[in-house]
Formats: structure tokens, C-alpha cells, sequence
């Protein structure tokens, strides 16, 4: 006995048209699984869970329903879902429901037998009713050839896809139709085409035609002399559809304006228009929220086929219109813009992207974890001299043990449990595809939420060109469409500088903050001086607001984490700050100095100059009283312009 194997895929898939055929609306194919409304029972909310097994397709209703009444619902049975089929024993007949009368064999070529035509023509409240209800008039159905079964469905002459006729059962009427029944139906195994086809004879090449979702919005067309194709499902359209089209001038795309015919429009609109064809899709719900399809239009409309055109049309899915927003310059011109919600003021406002960087040993983290203390108070808190506000913190750690943690939270100073939520995880979550799901998620209880570090948290190059820019890029979004104030910690390379410092620079949409020694770490210290504890936080970028000046300050645990700003002794940079300005105020030049002669004159680096140098000279940090007139500022520009006071 030889047994045929077929592909679980293209098992799952016959069952899918075969519930789409019979009306039941399933979802779209998402890898090895669907969900549809079950055909055994009245179901408006899809109940039905249908995937692969190992050795077949898996059926479960929710709501009971046995797998055979499922399948004798859509002509199937219990050989059809299995992998393993014997040849030499056919399927088992399928058992169709006694209210259903099944479609009469005895068909002349492309036409219904006139039993069932003639039953339609003398069907006068009926057709009375279906014009009324589903703006269908009588002739449309006369001239088509439709026909009505003895329990009044209409049958209408529809073709499968390789070109035989198989007609399709339509419950025309919502009362008509019994509980758990499809409203369309046709012959077991029929894989339905579109309808009428685009090949008809009567449709003339270089004309115009429009597509709509389902064989009633169809007939609806060709009533009001509308060159039609009624797609039969929404998951019924084949890439290699798009060719069929190519003899026409334009198609309209005009399918249901529901999820799944939005997504169907914009796959048939995408497939039309790689064949060259000249495709223009629209929506139904311009001015008018309920108008849902077709029909709703036709009961509207008297003219449909100007109503049509005055439909919404969609833009292409082009480079120019996903890439470009265009500004509404008016409307700001005439606005104030919002005020910034700060968190740390003139640092870190919410909806941005911000980083603290530094070596390691420096206390990144503990200043991280001291800013989030301050903001789960219940008042305004000082930091550093600026104002952080009480928000809800989320610090999502790949740093340190749970221990270290423990040990950390016990001196961070936090009094609002409540408004703190700590994560300490072993798996990267910055570039992953389910990033934006979790900065929503977190954007739910949180207000500014703190990742230490990046190197923990993306397993991406930090030294490849473009990557990192990327990744900062995609979470400088998410930072923006949450309203999320993002604070990633990064650290500093062994010569000083952060990884990726051109990508991070150009992706950070707040503010960049470096953290180091104020003295030179190879300074010798005497065994009294403690000023190696001494930091300062430089302000190396910052998009949303002037720049900073630098602030000395030391991490103290006592009992809580305590920053405490350094009034005492001037750092080395300070220092050399001061030099230079007495120096300048006795060139002959003054108050004319080149940048490049201050460069030259005492060896700083063009890097040290942008980092260091140039920030303590704009910011006036130089200026302390023991230098007689020295200038309160000192502005910094090019080379052809000045030091000036």
C-alpha cells in the first residue's frame, strides 16, 4: 500500500481557502499558524486556532466544537488534515449539512442550468430585497447568469484558477443565513478565482478596471457599468495575479476598509505596480467613519462611480514618502513650541536620548543610581547645582551582580519604593526587533529609564563604521515616540575617548555627559591629599539647550550616596586655563588671539582643545579671583576670529 506525503505547508494552506471560501474571514498565515471564526457554530470573534502537528493540522475551537462538525462544515474531513494519505483509498465523502442544497452538477459550459435561473427570475421579493438591501438591482443578477437554490442562496457563476466553472453559493441576506453557516461558499476543493475574470471578453484592453474585496461589491460594479474583478477572499490574490492586469490603462484598488483588507489592498497595489501596471488604491472611509465596503458606498452614493474617485488615495510606498515628513511651517510660525519637561534641568529632558560616559572606576554608575534617588523624592532635588523633578525610574542593569545591587540600593537614598523599578538581565535588548516593545512597555511606569551599560546591553561592534549609529539611531526613536528620557552608560576606551564617538555624537538627541579625573592621574599626590576622589562631569554635547560648564565634584558614602560639588583647589585644567589667559592678555596681539597660536604655544591637541581646553575657556571655569582681570567670558570661535573678553 503506497502512501503519499504532502507538505505540511501546503496542507495548512488548503485549509485556510477552504475556510476563507466558506466566508469564515481567517487571519493571514503568520509562519506555521491561523486563527479563523469557526464554521460549526455562530461566531463573530475568531475561536478557531488551526496549525501544524507532527503528524497533521491541529484544530481547536474554543467553544467546543467537534473537529468533524468543522470539517463537514467547509467540506472537509479527517483524511484532509493528516500529512500521510493512503492513494488507493479516497477521502471519505464529506457529510454537508441537510439545510445546505448542494450545487447541481449539470452544468451547460459557462452558464448555470435553467432551473436555477429561472427560480432567480421568479423570485420577485426577493430580488425586491436584495436591491433594497444590498444595492444589487435585478437585471445586474438577471444578466450575469446567477441562479437560486431551493433554500435561497444565490449561485453565482464564478471559476476556479484554472479556468473551470465552479459556482459559489452567496447567502444574500443576513436572515437567510443559519447559525454557524458561511455566507459564501463553493464546491470542495475549488481554489477560487477572480471574478469576473480579468480575461473576460467583454473587457477591452486599455481601458480602465477596478478591484473590490468579494463577488456581492462585484455585482455592485457591474451595476453601475463599472469594469470589475471581486477579489474572493483577501488572502485569495497570487503575486503572479499582478500580470493578468497588464493590458489595462489603470486599476483601482478598492478593497473593505478593514485590517485585513488594508493589508491585502497595499499587497496587490505593491504587486500591480512592479508590473508596471498604473495603480491608484483608495480607502472608503473618507467622511464617512461607518462606510465599511462597496455596498455602504452605493447606499450613499447615486453616482458611484465619481464617488470613487473622490475616495482618500493612498501615496505610494515610496522611498519619498516613508523617508519624508514634511513640516507644517505656518503652524509653528504661529505657535509657541511645547515647553521641555525636564527631568535634569538644562541635562536631560523627557523624549530624548542622552549618555554618561567615562573609564572604568569612575563612578558611572553610582551617579546613575544617584540621580535616579533624587528623582523618586517627593520634592525638587539639587543636584550638582540643577534641578531634577520626582518621576518614576526604570534602571536596567548588565553590569553588576545582584549582590553589588543589593549593596547599591541600600545607599542610593531611595524613600519611593514605588517610583523605582530595577532590572538586572543577561541578554542583550538594544537593536533586537522586540526593542520598541519593551522601551512601550517600560514607557508605562517609567519616565526616564536608565541602561548601564551599552556594552552589556547590545552585542553589536562599537568600532564598526555606521553600526552603532544605527542602534543609537533606533533607540533615539523610541526615546521620541514614547516620550521616554533614555540614559544609556558607556564606557571610555583605554586611550580616553568613548567607542563610536562620530555615531554616537550625530544619534543623540540629548544630551552627552563625560565623566573623569580632575587631576592628572599621574600626578604624584601627597599622602594627605585625597583630590584623586575629585571628579569633573564635562558637558560634551547637548541638542536640547546651551551647554553646561564643567563641575568638580567628589561621590561620598556615608550612609547614602551624597555628590558633593568641589570648592576648593582648582583641578589641573583649571589651572592651565589660567595660564593661558595671562599669557594672551600679554600677546601682542591681544585681544586678537589665533586659536591655533594657543595650540601651538602650549601643545594641546586639537582633540584635547574640543573636549577640554575649549569647553573650560567658553564656559569662563578659568576665571577665579586670583587673576587680576581676567575676563568673566572668554569666547572661543575660529581660527580667523578671537579670545575676547
Amino acid at each position: 500500500m503506497s502512501v503519499a506525503y504532502r507538505n505540511p505547508q501546503s496542507v495548512l494552506e488548503d485549509i485556510h481557502r477552504a475556510l476563507e471560501g466558506y466566508g469564515m474571514n481567517p487571519k493571514p498565515l503568520v509562519g506555521d499558524s491561523f486563527t479563523s471564526c469557526c464554521p460549526a457554530h455562530d461566531d463573530s470573534d475568531p475561536s478557531l486556532s488551526i496549525g501544524t502537528g507532527e503528524r497533521g493540522i491541529l484544530i481547536h475551537c474554543f467553544a467546543g466544537c467537534t473537529l468533524d462538525s468543522i470539517l463537514n462544515s467547509i467540506g472537509l474531513d479527517t483524511s484532509d488534515v493528516f500529512y500521510e494519505h493512503n492513494q488507493h483509498e479516497p477521502p471519505t465523502p464529506p457529510h454537508k449539512p441537510a439545510t445546505v442544497t448542494p450545487i447541481r452538477p449539470d452544468l451547460n459550459n459557462d452558464q448555470l442550468d435553467i432551473e436555477a435561473r429561472n427560480r432567480l427570475a421568479q423570485a420577485d421579493d426577493l430580488l425586491a430585497q436584495i436591491e433594497h438591501e444590498r444595492c444589487i438591482p435585478r437585471a445586474t443578477l438577471i444578466t450575469t447568469k446567477c441562479g437560486l437554490t431551493h433554500d435561497n442562496r444565490i449561485i453565482i457563476p464564478t471559476y476556479d484558477r484554472d479556468g473551470e466553472l465552479a459556482p459559489r453559493e452567496w447567502t444574500a441576506l443576513a436572515e437567510q443565513r443559519a447559525p454557524g453557516k458561511p455566507k459564501m461558499r463553493g464546491p470542495r476543493g475549488s481554489k477560487p478565482d477572480l471574478w469576473p475574470r480579468p480575461e473576460t471578453p467583454r473587457y477591452k484592453n486599455n481601458t480602465n478596471i477596478t478591484i473590490v474585496e468579494g463577488e456581492p461589491d462585484a455585482l455592485v460594479a457591474l451595476s453601475h457599468n463599472i469594469q470589475v474583478c471581486g477579489l474572493p477572499g483577501t488572502n485569495t490574490w497570487q503575486h503572479t495575479d499582478a500580470e493578468r492586469f497588464t493590458r489595462f490603462d489603470h486599476v483601482t484598488v478598492l478593497l473593505d476598509d478593514d485590517e485585513a483588507g488594508r493589508e491585502a489592498s497595499r499587497i496587490i497595489t505593491r504587486d500591480l505596480r512592479k508590473q508596471g501596471v498604473n495603480t491608484t488604491e483608495r480607502r472608503h472611509t473618507r467622511g464617512a467613519p461607518t462606510r465599511r465596503d462597496l455596498t455602504d458606498l452605493a447606499r450613499d452614493e447615486t453616482n458611484i462611480t465619481h464617488a470613487i474617485d473622490k475616495l482618500d488615495v493612498i501615496q505610494p510606498d515610496t522611498l519619498y514618502n516613508k523617508a519624508l515628513r514634511s513640516i507644517d511651517i505656518n503652524k509653528m510660525l504661529d505657535t509657541e513650541p511645547a515647553p521641555r519637561q525636564w527631568i535634569w534641568q538644562n541635562y536631560f529632558c523627557r523624549g530624548t536620548l542622552n549618555m554618561l560616559h567615562g573609564a572604568a572606576g569612575l563612578g558611572k554608575s553610582m551617579l546613575g543610581l544617584a540621580l535616579a534617588a533624587a528623582c523618586t523624592q517627593t520634592t525638587e532635588q539639587d543636584i550638582l547645582g540643577h534641578t531634577i523633578q520626582p518621576c518614576r525610574v526604570t534602571i536596567i542593569d548588565a553590569e553588576n551582580s545582584e549582590d553589588e545591587i543589593h549593596r547599591r540600593l541600600r545607599t542610593a537614598g531611595i524613600t519611593k519604593r514605588i517610583s523605582i523599578t530595577y532590572y538586572r538581565t543577561d541578554i542583550t535588548i538594544l537593536g533586537q526587533e522586540e526593542t520598541r516593545d519593551l522601551f512601550e512597555e517600560v514607557a508605562k511606569h517609567s519616565d526616564i529609564v536608565i541602561l548601564d551599560s551599552q556594552r552589556g546591553l547590545w552585542d553589536g561592534d562599537e568600532k564598526e563604521q555606521g553600526e552603532a549609529g544605527r542602534m543609537l539611531r533606533d533607540v533615539s526613536r523610541n526615546a521620541e515616540t514614547t516620550g521616554l528620557c533614555i540614559l544609556i552608560i558607556h564606557h571610555d576606551t583605554k586611550t580616553g575617548q568613548y567607542s563610536g564617538s562620530s555615531d554616537i555624537d550625530a544619534a543623540l538627541s540629548g544630551s552627552r555627559l563625560h565623566i573623569q579625573r580632575a587631576n592628572d592621574p599621574k600626578k604624584k599626590l601627597a599622602l594627605d591629599d585625597d583630590s584623586w576622589l575629585d571628579r569633573t562631569l564635562t558637558h560634551g554635547k547637548c541638542r536640547i539647550g546651551p551647554e553646561q560648564r564643567p563641575i568638580t565634584f567628589r561621590i561620598n558614602i556615608d550612609q547614602h550616596i551624597k555628590l558633593v560639588v568641589n570648592t576648593g583647589p582648582t583641578s589641573l585644567l583649571e589651572d592651565q586655563c589660567i595660564e593661558i589667559v595671562k599669557w594672551a592678555k600679554t600677546h601682542a596681539d591681544w585681544p586678537t588671539i589665533k586659536v591655533k597660536d594657543i595650540k601651538d604655544k602650549w601643545g594641546i591637541t586639537d582633540n584635547k582643545w574640543r573636549r577640554e581646553v575649549g569647553i573650560q575657556l567658553r564656559n569662563g571655569t578659568h576665571a577665579e579671583p586670583a587673576v587680576e582681570g581676567a575676563p568673566s567670558v572668554v569666547f572661543i570661535v575660529n581660527d580667523q576670529e578671537a579670545l575676547a573678553s
